[in-house]
């Protein structure tokens, strides 16, 4: 049976040790039940496992000894950005663990003309605590040896004039009838750093296609019917890692 999992901060590292603290203490206690004696996998983020044998566990701390340690790759070589307009209510929160559970590297919500979500300035640390929770968790449960950075929310503007630091961005649109998600990626086999940007409910405004475009995003169709937004983003990045063969070949 897989030992539990969880990702470490450089000082949670010093002498042979690791401490847990905060909600990975919770969770190890109240939904694991693990006490002294049981071990655990620690991920420092870069590859790096550690066989940890937990001698001290109480209520809100829980230290352990290092037994072992070895690398792990269970990461694409394709590093994907998914940028999309905030959905409502849950729907957010599914994009982020099962795009982190298939690969995504990096999440970063956007503010866009049919975004229903507002956020105070105030609001968005405990939001971003929140998320970054999520795509950690699921990318301890999934197995893999780094956790997704989820981004503070930017509009979609801010983000186009900083999207020159991919080699592609892929534009979900429901309207391209030319160019499909699988035409666009044959014609670029090798690509390191890859967006998707996806719309909210009710997709781009036609203003905004035309703002992405300009900006060199590149619109595609990925297919006849017409995906919901957290399906989109989700099918997206599961097509595009299969293209790349990150999937299904191992």
């Amino acid at each position: 049976m897989a030992l539990p999992r969880f990702f470490i901060l450089p000082d949670q590292k010093r002498s042979g040790l690791i401490t847990l603290t905060g909600n990975d203490v919770r969770h190890l206690q109240r939904v694991l039940r693990l006490q002294s004696g049981d071990k655990v996998e620690c991920l420092d983020g870069r590859g790096h496992v550690y066989l940890v044998k937990l001698n001290h566990v109480e209520h809100d701390i829980a230290i352990g000894e290092i037994e072992d340690s070895y690398k792990v790759d269970s990461e694409p070589e394709l590093q994907v950005t998914i940028a999309q307009g905030l959905p409502k209510g849950e729907r957010w929160d599914f994009v982020l663990q099962k795009c982190s559970e298939l690969g995504a590297t990096v999440f970063q919500p956007l503010f866009t003309q049919r975004t229903i979500v507002k956020l105070q300035e105030e609001q968005i640390p405990r939001r971003l605590e929140r998320w970054q929770k999520i795509a950690s968790e699921a990318a301890e449960q999934s197995r893999r040896s780094i956790a997704p950075r989820v981004l503070a929310p930017l509009t979609l503007s801010q983000w186009l004039e900083k999207s020159k630091e991919f080699d592609l961005v892929l534009v979900a649109w429901e309207n391209e009838d030319k160019l499909s998600l699988k035409g666009a990626l044959a014609a670029l086999p090798d690509l390191k750093r890859l967006a998707i940007l996806v719309g909210p409910e009710g997709g781009f405004a036609d203003s905004e296609i035309e703002e992405a475009i300009s900006a060199g995003c590149l619109a595609v169709s990925i297919g006849p019917r017409v995906l919901r937004s957290e399906t989109a983003s989700i099918a997206m990045l599961a097509m595009t890692l299969y293209h790349y063969g990150d999937m299904g070949d191992r």
